[in-house]
């Protein structure tokens, strides 16, 4: 695991926030869970969802917003990482609740990859890993870890919602 704070220059940071935060245009789909059905049952089911744009899915772009990450992100992710492949990007939103709901841990894929998870906004909100370390929401902070082992995500209290874009590759 590593935290890189600051990831993206001032500029493109301020781009992604722009387009993805600040933008009222921007889609969300709902998910009507957040890990699983099964795994989420201990979560009050009117906070058990979550909003998600899917930027890159299944070997090919899956949105207009795919040229702000690929021409931002990607790479500064490739310049840190030995990025061979995309799996997937997707955009998370999670709404603000009363209090911190710890989401069900999971695995992104059951193979062995990699995963980039970039905070857009500050908040109280986090990242549990296995080993019960949490990775606060710091906006433009860059989370490298391994997705294939269980992890698990968080509301937040103290902001309209947690949002974060999440990179998976090999």
């Amino acid at each position: 695991m590593d935290i890189v704070d600051n990831f993206l220059s001032e500029s493109d940071f301020k781009n992604i926030e722009k387009e993805i935060f600040w933008n009222t245009d921007f889609p969300m789909y709902l998910y009507p869970f957040i890990a699983s059905k099964e795994l989420d049952k201990k979560i009050d089911n009117r906070y058990n969802w979550f909003g998600q744009h899917r930027v890159y899915d299944s070997h090919v772009p899956t949105s207009p917003f795919y040229n702000l990450i690929s021409n931002t992100l990607l790479p500064k992710v490739a310049e840190l990482t030995n990025l061979k492949a995309l799996l997937r990007i997707k955009v998370n939103f999670y709404p603000a609740t009363p209090t911190i709901m710890e989401h069900a841990m999971h695995k992104d894929y059951k193979y062995t990859h990699k995963g980039a998870l970039f905070s857009i906004n500050t908040c109280n909100g986090y990242t549990t890993l296995k080993d019960g370390k949490k990775v606060h929401s710091v906006a433009n902070r860059m989370l490298f870890h391994n997705p294939s082992i269980e992890h698990g995500s968080s509301s937040t209290t103290d902001a309209k919602g947690r949002w974060n874009i999440n990179i998976n590759y090999i």
